[in-house]
């Protein structure tokens, strides 16, 4: 985790993203001190679920992201758990607000260079 945020930290800023840097270490430091504690939480849920109607074992934790604005801790969520990392489980971020910036757009684009 710490690699993968070092990785986008660094790429944001050599591309200089459109986003200030309170919003990015806002976002880090979020996603380092409730991460864990959330992923841990959803998954016991799960684990608690019976199987999918389908009969599959593939579980979904889904992050919502609400007045999510550029979206980049919904975005962290995502690149710091890629498909594989979990078990069994897969991680979406929803990503709500009133509008979608433009700086959006840009910044899920440089994570995906770094976390396709």
């Amino acid at each position: 985790t710490g690699t993968i945020l070092k990785s986008i930290v660094d790429h944001l800023a050599r591309r200089d993203a459109p986003v200030d840097a309170k919003e990015v270490a806002e976002s880090i430091e979020f996603y380092l001190r409730c991460g864990k504690r959330l992923i841990g939480a959803a998954r016991r849920v799960l684990q608690n679920k019976k199987k999918g109607e389908d009969g599959s074992s593939k579980n979904t934790i889904t992050i919502q992201d609400i007045c999510s604005g550029h979206g980049l801790t919904g975005l962290l969520f995502i690149a710091c758990n890629p498909p594989g990392r979990l078990s069994e489980t897969c991680m979406r971020a929803l990503l709500v607000d009133q509008f979608e910036p433009k700086s959006h757009a840009i910044l899920r684009d440089y994570i995906s260079e770094i976390c396709p």
